[in-house]
């Protein structure tokens, strides 16, 4: 046995005070409680996840509906009599009755020039500091 008495004390309260059936039936439930609550959590977690695939899948299911329609009303375009006249003459290089074309002629010494002057335009930039463009920010001069 043991002889100290306070260790005596302490083992007696734990004993009759602490280990009494009511006691350890609200530990029990306590544990049964947290597990339900765990549990619940993970199905309310599993069921978002799941939830989140299915609309997903919705969303794909009417993206694939809309082109499906689309892929449809161009098979119908393509069996017209306007698409087949455009086919034609595109490939065929050919005009159609009333209409006009007009050939516009590029000069390429003014595209040079723009293109000259915007790489130009590129070159004259320099790098500001980052307080300088915080400076020029704050005071009104970051226009360009």
């Amino acid at each position: 046995m043991i002889n100290n008495p306070k260790i005596r004390k302490l083992w007696f309260n734990f004993r009759y005070k602490l280990l009494t059936p009511v006691n350890l039936m609200l530990l029990v439930g306590a544990f049964l409680v947290t597990g339900w609550i765990y549990q619940g959590v993970i199905s309310i977690n599993r069921n978002y996840k799941l939830q989140k695939k299915v609309d997903y899948k919705i969303k794909q299911l009417k993206l694939l509906e809309l082109e499906t329609a689309n892929l449809e009303y161009e098979k119908e375009y393509y069996k017209t009599a306007e698409y087949q006249d455009l086919v034609l003459r595109q490939s065929l290089n050919k005009i159609g009755q009333n209409e006009k074309v007009f050939v516009i002629k590029l000069d390429q010494d003014w595209i040079e020039k723009q293109n000259q002057r915007f790489a130009a335009s590129k070159q004259v930039t320099t790098k500001q500091s980052n307080f300088q463009k915080w400076f020029d920010f704050l005071a009104g001069n970051n226009h360009r």
